[in-house]
């Protein structure tokens, strides 16, 4: 294997195979930047979300319940957050919701928020992500990577 060191804030480490090795946690403490932040907020939103801005994929179901305002407000655990209702108790353009999650990622280290519509077979509406860097909090603009809807990104910001 080959071994070289690697340098953190101008501490030394040796390394086997490109890899730190007899790290303690005190030395990386700064490094660990998929932590998710302790002042994080209790609940996010779609910033300036309107029901017109998304468009539910053709294969969700109708629905004529009231529309999602955009809050995903339950936090499970951690960095994970859910919307505080039932699946198709809510509605994208008259288009039954499942449900809007956001989380944390660790492998790579970004932040993810995702919308299904659909209560039997579940469609991805949106899923997009937003890197993280150490200290920062689930608010900010996600890019788009998946799902019917194209809208190229939106922004998720601290409930008031």
């Amino acid at each position: 294997m080959m071994q070289g060191t690697y340098y953190w804030n101008g501490t030394a480490f040796p390394t086997i195979g490109g890899k730190p090795t007899l790290i303690t946690r005190d030395a990386f403490s700064d490094c660990c930047c998929c932590a998710c932040p302790d002042d994080r907020a209790a609940c996010y939103q779609l910033k300036n979300y309107n029901d017109s801005d998304l468009t539910a994929c053709d294969e969700c179901d109708d629905s004529g319940n009231p529309a999602w305002d955009g809050v995903i407000s339950v936090n499970t655990s951690g960095c994970s957050y859910v919307t505080e209702w039932s699946a198709g108790e809510k509605t994208i353009n008259g288009k039954k919701l499942e449900a809007a999650q956001m989380g944390l990622s660790t492998d790579p280290c970004q932040y993810w928020l995702r919308i299904d519509c659909g209560t039997v077979a579940v469609t991805t509406v949106w899923r997009g992500v937003k890197t993280k860097a150490p200290g920062d909090s689930p608010a900010g603009v996600y890019t788009r990577a998946s799902g019917c809807d194209a809208t190229a990104a939106l922004e998720l910001e601290a409930c008031p």
